[in-house]
C-alpha cells in the first residue's frame, strides 16, 4: 500500500500583525484596521496568544467577506492568515458542505 504524505503549503504574508500580549477586542479591532489598509487578494498573518480572538478573527472574516485561511499554533502563539476580500458564494458552498 502506498503511504500518503500531506504537503501543507507554505504562506507567504504580505503583511504581519503581531497583536501577542493583547486581549479580546483589541487582537480583532487591530485585524479590522489592518485588513482596511490592504488590498484585495493580499494575505495578513495575525500573531496573537488571545484565545478568544482565536475564535472572534474567523467569525468576523467570514461576516465581513474575507477567507480564513489557516490557523497555526506555534507554543503559545497562534499564527491566523487571512485573505483580504477572498470569501466568495463558492467559498461559502463549501461551508454548507
Amino acid at each position: 500500500m502506498e503511504s500518503r504524505l500531506a504537503v501543507r503549503e507554505k504562506i507567504i504574508a504580505d503583511d504581519i500583525l503581531d497583536v501577542v500580549g493583547l486581549c479580546c477586542p483589541m487582537p480583532l479591532a487591530l485585524t479590522m484596521e489592518r485588513i482596511k489598509e490592504m488590498k484585495n487578494g493580499e494575505i495578513l498573518e495575525v500573531l496573537l496568544d488571545d484565545e478568544d480572538a482565536v475564535f472572534d478573527i474567523p467569525k468576523w472574516c467570514k461576516k465581513d467577506g474575507h477567507r480564513f485561511m489557516r490557523l497555526e499554533k506555534e507554543g503559545e502563539i497562534y499564527n491566523l492568515y487571512i485573505k483580504k476580500g477572498g470569501y466568495n458564494e463558492f467559498a461559502r458552498a463549501a461551508d454548507r458542505g
